[in-house]
Formats: C-alpha cells, sequence, structure tokens
C-alpha cells in the first residue's frame, strides 16, 4: 500500500529581501515567469483539501521569503479557508508583531527562522547588513508567541563556526527552544 503524504514543501515564491550567498533556489528580488500565480496556488490548496488526508499533512511554506510573495494575505486566508496545516519558513527581515500576528490569525502551527551565526558573519551570508538585528528580534518575537513548534536555523560555515557557543547563549536568552544546524548544500547560487 502507498504511504500517505505527512509532509510537503511549497517554494511558494522565488522573490526575496535578501541575497543570500548560500541560497539554494537562486532567488530574487522579482517575480519570475515561471512561478505559479495567486490563484493557482489556491486551487492548489482546494486540490489538497479535497484529495488528501489533510488532518495529517503538515505544508511547509518556504521559498524566496514567503513574506515577499505577492498576494501573501490572499494565500494566507487560502490556506485558512482550506483549514490545512502549514508552516513556515522565514528569513526574519520582515517577521514584525503585524506579519507575526497575521499568519498566527491565518492557522500558522511552526515557524522556522534561519540565524547563521554573530552580527558580521550573519549579514555576510545573507547579503544584507541589518539583517541579523531583525532576525533576533523576530527570533524573540516568535519566541514569545507561544507556536506550537519553533526554531532557528543555522547554516554552519567556516566564518561561524567558532561562534556557535555564543550563538546558543543568544538563542537561549531570546527563549528559543529548538536549533538546527546545517551545512551549505552546493545547489543554485551556493554553487
Amino acid at each position: 500500500s502507498a504511504r500517505p503524504l505527512r509532509y510537503l514543501f511549497i517554494e511558494i515564491t522565488q522573490r526575496c529581501n535578501l541575497d543570500c550567498l548560500h541560497c539554494g533556489s537562486d532567488c530574487g528580488r522579482e517575480t519570475r515567469l515561471d512561478e505559479l500565480t495567486t490563484e493557482e496556488w489556491l486551487a492548489f490548496f482546494g486540490y489538497l483539501r479535497a484529495n488528501l488526508d489533510t488532518e495529517r499533512l503538515l505544508l511547509c511554506v518556504t521559498g524566496g521569503e514567503p513574506f515577499c510573495a505577492p498576494r501573501f494575505d490572499e494565500l494566507l486566508a487560502g490556506l485558512a479557508r482550506n483549514r490545512l496545516a502549514w508552516g513556515m519558513v522565514t528569513n526574519g527581515w520582515l517577521l514584525d508583531d503585524a506579519n507575526l500576528k497575521k499568519v498566527v490569525d491565518a492557522g500558522l502551527s511552526s515557524l522556522t527562522l534561519s540565524l547563521d551565526g554573530l552580527q558580521a558573519s550573519h549579514d555576510w551570508l545573507r547579503g544584507r547588513p541589518g539583517s541579523f538585528e531583525r532576525a533576533v528580534a523576530g527570533a524573540r518575537r516568535t519566541a514569545a508567541a507561544g507556536l506550537p513548534f519553533f526554531d532557528v536555523v543555522t547554516c554552519v560555515n567556516p566564518r561561524n563556526l567558532d561562534e556557535l557557543p555564543q550563538l546558543l547563549e543568544l538563542l537561549q536568552g531570546l527563549g528559543v527552544k529548538a536549533w538546527r544546524l546545517f551545512n551549505i548544500f552546493p545547489k543554485g547560487r551556493a554553487k
């Protein structure tokens, strides 16, 4: 018998507000012509609801940066309307109080935030000054929000390897209870 689908990653957009050196999707500032439209995503959500056991399925919304998806509010409404369990991966740049409330109100059950070292290392890898401060503020907000699941993910590389103990202390101070480490996979811009 076939194994039921339990976890599905959906790259909702390839638009992104950062220029990460390790980007596996080679994302950029503009929407690509071959990207699914909002209407196509909404139809896909309806298809999932009608054809799969969505009581046991978790969608992981990623990108690019999900908050940069065109008409993101409509996508959130579609997730909620179809009663889909979902989580997201974010770089934290746009994870302010208003956006956190928006995704929580749409039924967000898990959030993964990227934090790739201390300030200089993180900003270097993410390609945008100020991204460390925004990610830290987003982590603090999300840890306090009481989501069923929240973790921080760190891309380990030679530049941040010695910082990991200090980063652990920072995360603990922010109230982060789960931390994942990974290394660079040579795909997309990371090649």
